[in-house]
């Protein structure tokens, strides 16, 4: 399903969710002058994301961001590189994507850096914890954050007892976090955030700190 987000809140201009079916990370298009997918779902064919695309007369995809590795968010990526030829962004320490035989179409990100989206720019944000090289991605200007598996609303935050998941850095990412000053939050799982995303944040960290 598609949602225009700037329908919710005009700070959010030419961003688009598509939620997925089943286990399927939510996909996020943003068409500001540089089409850029922040994840790409699991890939298959009930999550195509080609018509979605069509639908919105998005002709190209020129980037495209993988907050974590896992299946439910980077599956889908195979469906993308056979269309387009993006750029992708991943940390190196996430860089497991055997499907991905094109090498030079990757360029690992570190902490801070900045993404050009064409209008706007994106910070990327290294948040280990869930796996070890885990991103979010912030966009300072619009208050927005694209919080991958990190971080999700109403206080819950991401699991670490897969591989290479850490709860002592999940904590400190979740700590990083509640220093930003967010208003939107754009999880890699759930409804958006359109109001307050700082609250949600802050009390996931509560929430994680009294876990054990």
């Amino acid at each position: 399903m598609l949602f225009t987000l700037e329908n919710f809140h005009p700070s959010l201009k030419e961003i688009y969710l598509v939620q997925g079916i089943g286990l399927c990370s939510n996909i996020y298009i943003i068409n500001r002058g540089k089409p850029t997918l922040i994840d790409c779902g699991n890939g298959l064919t009930e999550n195509s994301i080609k018509p979605y695309l069509d639908k919105l007369l998005i002709r190209n995809i020129e980037q495209v961001v993988l907050t974590h590795n896992h299946l439910d968010h980077t599956g889908g990526l195979r469906e993308i590189l056979r269309y387009f030829k993006p750029k992708i962004f991943i940390h190196k320490l996430d860089f497991k994507l055997p499907f991905l035989t094109n090498k030079s179409l990757t360029s690992f990100v570190e902490d801070n850096n900045v993404i050009s989206i064409g209008e706007g720019e994106l910070t990327v944000l290294h948040t280990p914890g869930h796996t070890a090289g885990s991103i979010c991605i912030y966009e300072e200007k619009n208050k927005i954050l694209f919080s991958g598996d990190t971080v999700f609303p109403g206080g819950f935050f991401g699991r670490t007892d897969l591989p290479t998941g850490n709860f002592k850095a999940l904590i400190n990412s979740l700590k990083r976090l509640t220093n930003l000053d967010a208003e939107f939050l754009l999880a890699g799982h759930e409804e958006p955030v359109f109001k307050n995303a700082k609250k949600h944040i802050e009390a996931s960290y509560k929430a994680a700190l009294n876990f054990f």
